[in-house]
């Protein structure tokens, strides 16, 4: 992380050493590094990733017009992200989400069931993302954190977790 991205994400704070609130603010300055350096994303995603126990993630956008869901950065297995960006991208139910997220609110698998009602879960179920990349995969749960919404193109940060870790919670 950058000086720079530190003292923007930590301005007039003493926080310890190892502590999560310095995890965090490191986070934020990562995230601050990716803004202005996009070949930071990277590393900031993986950080999202060790401070919470993820198993992989993406930065993505999302064009309405052509409904296609594009990846631009990601952190984690290079062979499931291409699988992901190769084969079921255009595939994910959860896009249909979108509308109905808002900036800066983290949503988890069960956030989205509940907003998108209780067919949205069979939906889910039985799609072939779900079917041939997350069973598989033994991934369990994620996190969409919608990043930007324009008028015809949305970003969002996503974090995949596996079986191993419990679902995800607001003390999260």
């Amino acid at each position: 992380m950058t000086k720079r991205a530190v003292s923007r994400a930590g301005k007039g704070l003493s926080v310890p050493l190892g502590t999560p609130e310095r995890r965090a603010l490191a986070l934020v300055g990562a995230i601050y590094d990716g803004v202005a350096e996009p070949a930071q994303w990277h590393d900031a995603l993986g950080s999202l990733c060790d401070m919470f126990t993820g198993t992989l993630a993406l930065l993505a956008r999302h064009d309405d017009q052509g409904a296609d869901l594009s990846l631009l950065a990601s952190w984690g297995d290079p062979d499931l992200i291409a699988s992901l960006a190769n084969s079921y991208m255009d595939e994910n139910p959860f896009v249909a989400a979108i509308p109905h997220m808002e900036v800066d609110v983290p949503m988890t698998t069960a956030s989205i069931y509940e907003i998108e009602g209780p067919e949205f879960r069979s939906l889910w179920l039985a799609s072939a993302l779900n079917r041939d990349w997350v069973m598989p995969n033994a991934f369990n749960d994620f996190v969409w954190l919608p990043v930007i919404k324009g008028s015809d193109r949305h970003g969002s940060l996503l974090m995949v977790t596996d079986r191993a870790r419990p679902e995800i919670s607001g003390d999260d």
